[in-house]
């Protein structure tokens, strides 16, 4: 028998590290998936990689992306209405062009 190679070492310590964050064992996470332990071993171990909807069953288990642990990838964070609202507010309150002096052409009266 002849050894296997491994070809996913990056998938397989993302693997690692969220099962172990997630407090989960192959086992644990063969049973919330239904993928076979067999098949959990070698992609814990890097000689195999899921297609997409065994990806997508241990992500989900997993509390990630696919995207993350398939490339290491973090999804874009998008910002909230209420996060949007409070950045047009500030940008709004920060241009108001202020009132010039018409005695100080330069504009540096008053900031010293």
């Amino acid at each position: 028998m002849s050894e296997l190679e491994v070809k996913h070492p990056d998938f397989a310590q993302r693997l690692v590290k969220l099962m172990k964050e997630n407090d989960l064992d192959k086992n644990a996470l063969s049973d919330k998936t239904g993928i076979s332990y067999e098949m959990i071993r070698r992609y814990c171990e890097g000689f195999a990689k899921p297609r997409s909807k065994g990806l997508k069953d241990i992500s989900e288990a997993l509390g990630t992306s696919s995207g993350y642990l398939h490339y290491g990838e973090l999804p874009e964070e998008k910002p909230t209405v209420s996060d949007l609202k409070a950045k047009i507010k500030t940008m709004q309150s920060s241009s108001t062009p202020s009132t010039p002096n018409p005695n100080d052409p330069q504009g540096t009266q008053g900031s010293g």
